[in-house]
């Protein structure tokens, strides 16, 4: 009997300690996975934080990868954010005005008179079949992308909209042109309204032909004598090439795309891949205040001339548009290589050329914190018979069809900008621009704020080349080149 209970008695207190091991192993194990809870929630907190704290420079790299996703810098040259339109606020909301009844007054005959042009053989503008059509788009309401009443979000989304159901409207019948303001110089012109925030404006008179002024230093890589630039070459003129020219940055490689683009002397030629739209490879760098290396300084310039010749290949497919090269400039460099995709501040400027569908070209030009002269007051520009469309929040296209490119055939284009004066901290509205193509002036706007600061200067060229806006609406269609040679910069004038 005695037995029995001892082996009872020592059953019981082994079990009594395999009850307390299993205990103390299941709590053991219970500490150990709430802590490597608690250490994978730590974990997990700290690498959204540090996820969150990188997006700048996740963007940037997503932006400025070239083919394959190579990293094109750091520098952001055009990875910019969409902003908000709430730092626009200031710029006023546009309001359709009602148009004058009545017929145009009719005005003068010759080539200061000519709309888009091609020139011939003996150098004369002709005028081409664009000319009617940019005075015929519609101006019903179906035409308006804000017609069902949902507003796109943002400026890009707004001015996308708005090309779009620009290119698919229906041609009608011409806006009758406004009253002819008292002391406007005899400008008429008509306004039509397609979308919110957008004044759209029909110019008649074209700017009158003579020099654009005289060269005090030049770079050239081989063309744009005056008879194609209308400027006169006096000064020193440095010879130079595409290899040679400056970056502004340590990327060089967006100098060619990642091989993209391909350098040959005097020319430059970019291929644009099928569905290629945006930023993403497209042609996108900056040169330096000394673009062709040779001792120029355009922070220097308060008039400048940038010329070259582009060429689209044979059978070029347009679609909605592109952008083309053209200046940047602002208090510094990094503020001007800021001033693009629909983010910008009164820092910063830039002026560029675009295509649109058909081969119509215009100046596009981002002239932030001032709602330019030629978006209010038609005296103060002449466009012959094109267009000036200005976008709430976006860049303003001026002169829309004052030219035309043409598939296979060379055009050589001079884009010049005077910055306007300071008067202490506030800008004097004395700016201006001119356009001249094959040899014949094409647009001509004044009373121009490029600048808000004494700081704002040229600062350089702005290679900027693809297709777009934004979207699948706009992207090349097929794999296509454009060829650029005969680059020159001319300073005119100094601040």
């Amino acid at each position: 009997m005695s037995g029995t209970l001892i082996e009872r008695s020592l059953y019981e207190r082994h079990s009594l300690v395999l009850r307390s091991y299993f205990r103390f192993i299941s709590l053991l194990s219970f500490q150990v996975f709430n802590m490597r809870f608690q250490l994978l929630s730590i974990l997990a907190v700290l690498a959204s934080v540090s996820v969150e704290a990188s997006q700048p420079e996740v963007r940037d790299l997503a932006n400025q990868a070239g083919p394959a996703g190579v990293a094109r810098s750091f520098e952001r040259p055009h990875g910019n954010m969409r902003r908000s339109r709430s730092r626009h606020n200031k710029r006023k909301t546009c309001r359709v005005r009602p148009s004058a009844s009545g017929s145009a007054p009719t005005t003068s005959s010759g080539p200061a008179d000519s709309n888009s042009f091609a020139a011939d053989k003996g150098g004369k503008p002709s005028v081409s079949a664009s000319d009617s059509a940019s005075d015929s788009t519609s101006s019903s309401p179906s035409a308006s992308p804000s017609a069902s009443g949902s507003a796109p979000a943002d400026g890009a989304s707004k001015e996308d909209s708005f090309e779009e159901a620009e290119a698919s409207s229906a041609s009608s019948a011409p806006a009758k042109p406004a009253p002819t303001a008292a002391g406007s110089g005899g400008v008429n012109t008509a306004d039509k309204v397609l979308a919110g925030d957008v004044d759209k404006w029909i110019g008649t008179l074209a700017p009158e032909q003579g020099p654009v002024g005289t060269a005090i230093d030049t770079f050239t890589t081989g063309g744009g004598g005056p008879g194609v630039t209308m400027i006169d070459n006096a000064g020193a003129v440095k010879q130079g090439s595409f290899d040679s020219m400056t970056i502004e940055g340590n990327n060089p490689g967006l100098k060619t795309a990642y091989g993209l683009a391909s350098f040959n002397g005097d020319s430059a030629t970019f291929k644009f891949r099928q569905g290629q739209v945006g930023d993403n490879d497209s042609w996108f760098w900056y040169t330096t205040p000394d673009p062709g290396n040779t001792g120029m300084d355009l922070t220097a310039a308060r008039t400048a001339s940038f010329t070259y010749t582009v060429k689209f290949q044979d059978g070029f497919d347009w679609k909605l548009g592109g952008k083309l090269p053209g200046w940047y400039g602002g208090d510094s460099a990094d503020a001007g290589k800021h001033c693009t995709g629909h983010a910008g501040s009164s820092s910063c400027f830039t002026s560029r050329l675009m295509w649109r569908s058909g081969g119509v070209g215009e100046v596009y030009n981002y002239y932030w914190g001032s709602k330019q002269a030629y978006c209010t007051d038609p005296s103060t520009y002449k466009v012959g018979k094109s267009e000036v469309i200005c976008h709430s929040g976006s860049g303003d296209s001026l002169g829309r069809g004052a030219f035309n490119f043409e598939a296979g055939k060379a055009v050589t284009i001079t884009n010049t900008v005077t910055l306007n004066t300071m008067n202490g901290n506030s800008p004097n509205e004395d700016g201006s621009q001119v356009i001249v193509v094959d040899g014949v002036k094409v647009i001509e706007a004044n009373k121009l704020v490029l600048r808000h600061h004494d700081a704002g200067r040229i600062r350089g060229l702005f290679f900027s080349t693809f297709f777009g806006g934004s979207g699948g609406s706009w992207a090349s269609p097929k794999e296509q080149e454009v060829t650029f040679s005969d680059i020159s910069v001319s300073i005119l004038e100094k601040l």
